[in-house]
């Protein structure tokens, strides 16, 4: 009766190739990262600070707008539009701004707990915030009756506080830094000066047009007055961006006439012979070089690089391009990926611990179903940045605060603001391994998170004549199985050597000689009452012929009797 060798060198060879096969496609899967696509591992989580929505009035139905966030004197401050308590008369109700402060446990009123708005029965909505030689600064838009007893015109309004109360930032307490209708108004400080731009006209008109001007910290000057993008176009929400120390100015604007159609221009400030002017860098149809609608469009300066992003209304997807000082080119695929069937909208961008965020939601073609997306870039791809976020959300304003980022929006009542906390990629250590001097193995190391256990302990092939006693670190003093290499905590890189020992041919019970209790393990194993470990039967075969048989037992037992 014969037995065959169960494990040939063919098969042997075949299993260690697509052990490596197998262990090589895992190492390098997980860090393929498709543009476009979220990475599957969540680095990043947003935690709400706001209490369940923050509100600075008393009303059981409240209603809120557009807040700014930013820091100053080590809290994170926040303003918002909010309905004044109401007085009977929807007319005299309106909105009014309010100013909450964070100290990293609680909020607290930041505006006398009375509001900031310059007239008794204004309407005041979309301010921002700034900090600027110092001092909080806060600008909005604010209607008040006009001298024609039945209209309001929406003025600029700025005022400040440097540590004691809010107040003007003009001489006599007049809080108006612009005149003519205006909306929409954005600060940014740049070269030692506060800038403001916002949409209207400098002549009290209805037309929208952006308007510019600049605070040195006495008095306001105009930096440009009504400039848009084509003879009658109409802008919208102009936002300004600092790149390689110049300033650089956005906004959409539609083309009255023309069905469906606005662009994304981009002007870059410059200074001739001492000369303000506003260069178009955007080329004649602007940076969305198209004709289909655009809108929402926003800039941030990233990696030597400015970013922009915007809506292309058709078919409702974000754009993000670059900019290389001369051309504008797409990032990626130039798209921020969504569902065929959704609609990207809100989009926003940051720049937090080294990488560009871009913030914005989706919704399907019925308008329902919104749901937030984070992503951020990393000079190469994008990838999902974390979950915590509700999905109503439509990030208006972000800030930088005690090494965290924040996000600030309304959800239609209150105010809700979120940190962005980092959590860094486990540490993880090297596990080697080599194959020793008589035997080959199925792989050479593996990552482990510190702390953690090897969990890809490789097999092990003895070389003819050879056994494997155990994996060492120390030289060979202390050897162990690779069950328990498997259990070990590591805590820094570490190398494991396999070790062997030679076998005696015809031994299979380890005891060091060939004995008549030898040829009666084999004999039970030809008739299948036991099972042998490989190195038992690589021993065994003793004319290595492959097979097992009673030709080997013989020969066995001639040498337990000295005949062999």
């Amino acid at each position: 009766m014969k037995a065959q060798k169960r494990n040939s060198m063919t098969g042997r060879m075949v299993t260690s190739i697509m052990i490596c096969l197998v262990m090589l496609l895992g190492s390098i899967l997980p860090t393929l990262a498709v543009p476009g696509q979220a990475s599957a591992a969540t680095e990043y989580a947003w935690n709400s600070i706001d209490g369940g929505g923050l509100q600075a009035g008393t009303s059981s139905a409240p209603t809120s707008g557009e807040p700014s966030i930013v820091s100053w004197n080590n809290h994170l401050y926040a303003a918002w539009s909010e309905a004044k308590p109401y007085n009977f008369s929807s007319e005299l109700q309106g909105m009014e701004i309010r100013v909450m402060k964070w100290d990293g446990s609680q909020w607290s009123a930041a505006d006398g707990g009375t509001g900031l708005n310059y007239y008794g029965h204004s309407n005041a909505t979309n301010p921002s915030l700034a900090v600027y030689q110092g001092c909080l600064y806060a600008a909005w838009i604010e209607g008040y009756p006009s001298l024609l007893g039945d209209q309001s015109i929406h003025q600029i309004i700025a005022k400040k506080n440097c540590g004691d109360e809010w107040v003007s930032t003009i001489e006599d307490y007049i809080p108006v830094i612009g005149s003519g209708r205006g909306k929409n108004p954005v600060l940014l400080v740049y070269d030692n000066a506060l800038y403001v731009a916002w949409q209207g006209d400098s002549n009290q008109t209805q037309d929208q047009k952006v308007q510019v001007m600049k605070y040195d910290g006495n008095v306001w000057s105009s930096e440009k007055l009504d400039l848009r993008f084509f003879e009658n176009g109409v802008v919208d929400r102009p936002r300004l961006a600092i790149y390689q120390n110049e300033l650089y100015l956005t906004w959409s604007e539609e083309v009255p006439g023309i069905q469906s159609s606005s662009h994304i221009p981009v002007y870059k400030r410059t200074v001739n012979g001492g000369e303000v002017t506003w260069e178009n860098v955007s080329g004649n149809l602007g940076i969305t070089n198209t004709t289909t609608s655009a809108g929402s469009s926003v800039l941030q300066a990233y990696n030597g690089l400015l970013y922009a992003v915007w809506r292309d209304n058709n078919p409702a997807q974000l754009k993000v391009s670059s900019f290389y000082g001369n051309t504008w080119g797409p990032v990626g695929s130039g798209n921020l990926e969504k569902l065929e069937e959704d609609e990207s909208q809100n989009p926003n961008l940051f720049v937090y611990n080294d990488k560009l965020f871009a913030v914005w939601n989706d919704q399907n073609s019925s308008g329902m179903g919104r749901k937030n997306r984070v992503e951020f870039y990393d000079g190469r791809n994008w990838s999902a940045a974390g979950e915590g976020l509700p999905n109503s959300v439509r990030a208006t304003s972000y800030a930088l605060h005690d090494n965290l980022a924040y996000l600030a929006w309304s959800n239609g009542s209150k105010i809700q603001v979120y940190s962005l906390q980092e959590n860094p990629a486990p540490q993880q250590v090297t596990v080697s391994y080599l194959p020793g001097d008589h035997g080959t193995i199925s792989s050479t190391s593996e990552q482990v998170v510190l702390g953690g256990h090897p969990a890809a302990v490789p097999v092990v092939t003895p070389s003819n004549k050879y056994r494997f006693i155990g994996w060492s670190s120390d030289g060979g003093v202390t050897k162990l199985s690779s069950q328990e290499v498997a259990s070990l905590a590591v805590t820094a890189d570490v190398t494991f050597t396999a070790y062997y020992t030679a076998f005696l041919l015809g031994d299979a019970d380890g005891d060091g000689k060939v004995s008549s209790s030898d040829a009666l393990l084999l004999n039970k194993f030809i008739k299948g009452k036991i099972t042998l470990t490989q190195v038992q039967l690589q021993a065994l075969d003793m004319n290595s012929d492959g097979q097992w048989d009673e030709e080997d037992i013989k020969a066995i037992l001639a040498i337990s009797v000295g005949k062999g």
